[in-house]
């Protein structure tokens, strides 16, 4: 029996597609820290204080509010490059197009000379990066059912890692080995094998014809089947617990790390190379775990090593620089964000449903990024009055109502299929008369 299931399991990976899902992920991490713990970085170099460092993260707002777009981008052809792809693939490589312009000016901009305009450019990077992120979601939940999604997230997460190793580990190599504005122009070219990923990613046939809606009716009439489903402030409240300990580990990191005394190629290594490895290791088996038990346990296991990653920052604080004891921090950190991103994108992709699956999983999964954004924010000045070990330690307590909150889904899910199996026709039975 476990030999045939992990056979099963394996035949998984045999498409083409599921494959792809590396070059669409890795597409969609590569500008995700060159906004984020790259850039912050780079203002940190530049002498800008912990305050003003958390509120370059507000440029990261687009991935918050992308719930607002994507109804529109699931149901809206676009002129012109609509006559040649589906409406997805439309939006998606016009997304993939502008994000590679704007990567590059970004770096041509120096945010010691120009704060504001390096804001409004990464502000952008974030706007197309958000809006490829719809698109490139919602191929993966209608390409993949059920039996298949744990896989689908898995690789779609190592992807993502792979993409965040290029954008952090590589483009602080770069800076360091040449400039800052080479750097990004490089990275900018990463978005193309996400683009020829893209085209040759291949789309179900019922999805092709594709009812179009008024431009006034997607927003709301995927915003009203969303709330209609039992379950989702349950949902929600889930996401924003799940995720807020991984925000501030991620967001803070950079700043973190340099104030204990990392230089940049220490930061690459440590964070960017080493850590990207340890995700990886933590998406992989966070898709096994998914498929092989539940995506309820791997979110609790997710949870728990969380905890411990946070324990340990705090930890670090105390000791302060310790290669030693920070392998340990990072690879736990690390290993644990993987492990959050595979079963986030599981659990949603589970909860969903069609007629709307992708605006419904950017709205779910934004609320996950409002919490990025507005722990980020809030976190500086925490660490600023209160200390570091304070911060880190006080997250761990957010296990507590994650734990009830995943038992309530499950609950919800189990009495679901129950009034599905008993609503479901049932065959007559045939009488024999003697």
């Amino acid at each position: 029996m476990v030999y045939a299931k992990l056979k099963t399991l394996l035949n998984n990976y045999k498409e083409q597609d599921l494959w792809l899902l590396l070059l669409l992920g890795f597409s969609s991490g590569l500008p995700f820290l060159l906004i984020l713990s790259t850039f912050s970085y780079w203002l940190n170099e530049l002498s800008f204080t912990e305050t003003a460092v958390s509120l370059f993260t507000i440029v990261s707002l687009p991935y918050c509010l992308k719930a607002l777009w994507a109804p529109y981008v699931e149901n809206v052809r676009l002129p012109f490059i609509g006559r040649y792809f589906s409406i997805k693939k439309s939006w998606g490589i016009l997304s993939q197009f502008f994000l590679m312009i704007s990567l590059g000016f970004l770096g041509k901009v120096s945010p010691a000379d120009a704060p504001y305009i390096s804001g409004c450019i990464a502000l952008f990077v974030c706007l197309f990066s958000a809006t490829q992120d719809i698109v490139l979601d919602g191929l993966r939940l209608e390409r993949f059912n059920d039996g298949a999604y744990g896989a689908a997230a898995s690789m779609s997460g190592i992807g993502f890692h792979l993409g965040k190793l290029a954008s952090g580990s590589g483009a602080l190599y770069l800076a360091h080995w040449y400039n800052w504005e080479l750097s990004y122009q490089l990275m900018a070219l990463g978005v193309l094998p996400g683009i020829i990923a893209l085209i040759l990613f291949t789309e179900k046939k019922a999805n092709k014809t594709i009812i179009r809606l008024p431009v006034q009716n997607p927003f709301y009439d995927s915003f009203k089947t969303l709330f209609n489903q039992k379950g989702v402030v349950t949902m929600i409240a889930f996401i924003l617990t799940f995720k807020i300990s991984d925000a501030v580990l991620q967001g803070t990191a950079a700043t973190f790390l340099y104030k204990i005394g990392l230089s940049k190629i220490e930061f690459a290594n440590y964070t960017k190379l080493y850590g990207t490895i340890w995700m990886i290791v933590g998406a992989s088996i966070g898709g096994f775990i998914i498929q092989w038990l539940s995506v309820y346990t791997a979110t609790i296991m997710a949870a728990l090593i969380q905890v411990s990653a946070c324990l340990m920052f705090a930890v670090q604080a105390h000791i302060g620089y310790d290669p030693f004891v920070l392998s340990i921090s990072i690879g736990l950190e690390s290993f644990s964000s993987g492990l959050v991103t595979c079963t986030l994108i599981a659990m949603i992709s589970h909860f969903v449903k069609n007629p709307f699956s992708t605006s419904h999983y950017t709205m779910l999964y934004s609320f996950g990024s409002l919490s990025r954004v507005l722990v980020s924010v809030s976190s500086g000045y925490l660490a600023y009055n209160f200390g570091w070990s304070v911060l880190y330690s006080s997250l761990s307590l957010l296990f507590i109502p994650m734990f009830f909150l995943v038992f309530r889904l499950q609950k919800l899910q189990h009495k679901t299929e129950s009034l599905k199996n008993l609503n479901a026709p049932r065959k007559k039975e045939s009488v024999h008369v003697s």
